[in-house]
């Protein structure tokens, strides 16, 4: 009782408060809120707020900086360091690990993937985490999050991630990752860790290091890393399954 308590006030002060649900519950809800937007109650569900997407082309108009802060090598090394050690934690973190918990890892290493690949600034672990599994769990039907089946191309790759129903983390559907406090902390500063690795390109390497560094990795990791297609598996599913029931039993 105690525990379904203080996962009630961590959804809280997400801006998303919520009883403590089962998973079935959780499918239910979730089914009746697709089902009013297919209806045509939700008009605008689907509508962009640029005001929350301003980060991002702020980001993508500061690479052109680079034809007055020049380059350096160092800035191009930091790059592809930067590149690389953030893709791998994306894909062996937020993907591997928390999406699908493929593998297992000690409670510090976790912490470490989560807040690396929070550096990449895709929010926080599991936020990612949650939009993944309602991704594999309703693939290409009404309730993905990202399909280009139902919304086109750019709404699937970049779009979906600015509209406002889509900022809430799904803690039900992630309620094994929820008894970790740390990991609720992090994903509730899920911009932090890529502030602070800005600051820290800006120290080693200059603007350069910033903007070569930080700016120009940070735009390559985004567009190669967004959702990538292929047909959920029968293990995928069977996966997603486990996790939820995993999570209401431990929470039960």
């Amino acid at each position: 009782m105690h525990r379904r308590q203080r996962i009630v006030r961590r959804s809280a002060a997400d801006g998303c408060a919520v009883p403590p649900i089962t998973a079935q519950q959780h499918d239910i809800g979730f089914q009746v809120r697709i089902g009013a937007m297919a209806m045509g109650t939700h008009q605008h569900s689907d509508d962009i707020s640029y005001p929350s997407s301003f980060g991002f082309v702020l980001i993508h108009l500061a690479c052109f900086a680079a034809i007055w802060t020049g380059f350096t090598w160092r800035a191009v090394v930091l790059a592809i360091v930067l590149y690389l050690l953030r893709i791998f934690a994306i894909g062996a973190g937020y993907h591997r690990y928390f999406a699908h918990r493929a593998f297992r890892t000690s409670r510090l290493f976790q912490f470490c993937l989560a807040f690396v690949a929070q550096t990449s600034a895709q929010r926080g672990a599991l936020w990612w985490a949650s939009k993944h599994r309602l991704h594999h769990k309703y693939s290409d039907t009404a309730a993905d999050v990202h399909s280009p089946v139902q919304r086109g191309f750019l709404y699937s790759h970049v779009g979906w991630i600015f509209v406002p129903r889509n900022d809430v983390t799904e803690y039900a559907i992630v309620r094994d990752l929820v008894r970790y406090k740390e990991l609720v902390w992090l994903n509730r500063q899920p911009y932090t860790p890529a502030a602070v690795l800005a600051v820290a390109t800006w120290l080693i390497a200059g603007w350069p290091g910033l903007v070569i560094g930080f700016c120009w990795s940070t735009v390559v990791l985004w567009h190669a890393t967004r959702p990538r297609r292929r047909p959920p598996t029968l293990c995928d599913r069977r996966s997603v399954q486990e996790q939820l029931a995993a999570g209401a039993a431990d929470h039960g």
